[in-house]
């Protein structure tokens, strides 16, 4: 068994640069979670703010955000304090193909999808096919405190892949009047396929040697006794 060990020894260097490396802090994100809850958005800025008081109090949409973690785009809507926030219907409207010339027809884009929010708390994800076409109930969630509406959506739902720009319409509509975001025009996410993205959530370093350490030391332990008892029995 000495013998064996001792033919490892030289493999000691290796282990003490795999120690060294496990000393480097790594970056985990940590996804949204479509609770109303901001706090997760810390360190995404708003793709846009909208102009405060441009509609009626009931329906100003302040900031809109949007992000991803690869696989699920979110979008976040900042409302005003209205006596009516929660009962208003908020739609977002995504043009995938980014092609002004098919889908349905609002501001600049032709949307091909869009998310609809409305006064009865249904959440739901409709598709263009000459008419809006229910497509699935979608993760939806308004904050009666803070009036904030998050939106959760698959890249697969929206048929499209990670990096793919998408041309985006916020929109509220109460019983009377409308607030869009932008007021005219829309916003691109990304802004360019090789922009770097935001990944959703907050994102924070790990120690990995305060998770592999325990293991680590035990095994350098072993093996530094180990390699003191072959010297001693050679000598």
């Amino acid at each position: 068994m000495f013998v064996l060990l001792g033919k490892y020894q030289k493999l000691f260097p290796v282990f003490s640069l795999l120690l060294l490396f496990s000393l480097i802090p790594v970056c985990q994100a940590v996804t949204i979670t479509v609770d109303g809850d901001g706090s997760d958005w810390a360190g995404v800025s708003p793709i846009l703010t909208d102009p405060t008081g441009d509609e009626s109090s009931e329906i100003d949409i302040i900031t809109c955000s949007i992000t991803d973690d690869g696989s699920m785009v979110y979008f976040k809507m900042d409302l005003v304090d209205g006596p009516n926030t929660e009962l208003n219907t908020y739609h977002i409207y995504i043009d995938t193909d980014r092609n002004s010339e098919t889908g349905y027809s609002i501001n600049d884009i032709g949307a091909d999808y869009r998310l609809v929010h409305d006064r009865f708390l249904l959440r739901r994800l409709y598709s263009w096919i000459g008419s809006w076409s229910y497509d699935k109930q979608i993760q939806c969630q308004i904050n009666t405190e803070t009036h904030i509406l998050e939106w959760g959506i698959s890249y697969a739902d929206l048929g499209i892949s990670a990096g793919q720009s998408i041309d985006v319409v916020f929109y509220a509509a109460p019983q009377a009047g409308s607030d869009y975001a932008p007021d005219e025009g829309h916003v691109t996410y990304p802004k360019t396929p090789s922009e770097t993205k935001p990944v959703g959530g907050i994102v924070f370093q790990i120690d990995k040697l305060a998770i592999l350490s325990p293991y680590l030391m035990i095994a350098f332990a072993v093996i530094t006794a180990t390699s003191i008892l072959i010297k001693k029995r050679r000598y």
